[in-house]
């Protein structure tokens, strides 16, 4: 048995259970998608939400928000707080340092909505994007996406060039541009929820070279230790709201993609650490 390509295709059903899509067909009936489909999603802007970060230590202080200002009947001036909450993520992007003359590439975006069907629970699956919509760049733009059935576009490609060194951090951005308030009903954020987003950047000139890392002295103990273990290993991009991955191709990165469930494949561990001599331990 080849036990790597049994893991790779374990990996591959477990990917299509939690992004999609993981039925037969264009429709996904008996469950609603934002709760089939965990991963991969961009949902839309919610109108005047503060967020909080679900992964940061809990502070009193910034559970709330200044929301504006009031007068009491007294003609008193006082602030108008409200209690933040978590906001799902509505953009996907990464960044990576090029260097080169004429840097070019082209970016490739794709995405799935969901469209009620008007039976319970029948939800139709409508793919965007793709290769032949792929866009070239080479400056600074920002471009609406993914076009719907009536020609609107449900979201925005952002690119961003930061001159750096003898090069240029680049940044490449998806994002929804669809609003959802509380008084939306709730299929409406499904629908305007963008499913299976896919977002890469393949490089037509110019040369992806290690991205910048922070200052050594302005690590914590924790990240010197993490710098120090991994310091042989490049790093060629950093992700924004999911992970990123690179290809490469004769010795150059010629592609980055972001990747909402990264695989790495560990390698086996062993007490046996003997080698041939079989010494194990041995004094001078």
């Amino acid at each position: 048995m080849d036990y790597r390509a049994e893991r790779n295709r374990l990996v591959d059903w477990l990917r299509l259970q939690m992004i999609g899509p993981a039925v037969t067909g264009d429709t996904l009936q008996g469950i609603a998608p934002l709760e089939r489909y965990p991963c991969g999603k961009l949902y839309p802007v919610v109108n005047d939400a503060e967020g909080i970060d679900p992964a940061a230590e809990a502070d009193d202080e910034e559970e709330y928000a200044l929301f504006g200002e009031k007068e009491t009947t007294g003609g008193a001036i006082e602030e108008v707080v409200r209690p933040r909450r978590y906001v799902a993520p509505s953009a996907v992007g990464f960044s990576f340092f090029a260097r080169g003359d004429d840097i070019q590439f082209h970016v490739r975006f794709s995405a799935v909505r969901y469209q009620r069907n008007g039976r319970r629970l029948e939800f139709e699956r409508i793919a965007l994007g793709g290769d032949e919509e792929a866009i070239t760049f080479t400056s600074n733009n920002r471009i609406d996406v993914l076009r719907d059935e009536q020609g609107e576009c449900l979201a925005g490609l952002d690119v961003q060039w930061r001159p750096y060194a003898d090069g240029w951090i680049i940044t490449v951005s998806l994002f929804n541009k669809q609003v959802w308030s509380d008084n939306d009903d709730w299929d409406e954020r499904a629908s305007r929820t963008l499913f299976e987003v896919g977002l890469s950047c393949f490089i037509d000139q110019g040369t992806v070279g290690d991205y910048p890392r922070v200052e050594y002295s302005l690590l914590n103990d924790e990240e010197q230790e993490i710098e120090l273990q991994y310091k042989h290993r490049k790093i060629y991009a950093i992700g924004h709201g999911a992970a990123v991955d690179w290809r490469e191709k004769d010795g150059q990165v010629h592609e980055i993609l972001a990747d909402f469930m990264p695989v790495v494949e560990v390698p086996k561990v062993t007490a046996d650490v003997a080698g041939e001599s079989k010494k194990i331990l041995q004094m001078a």
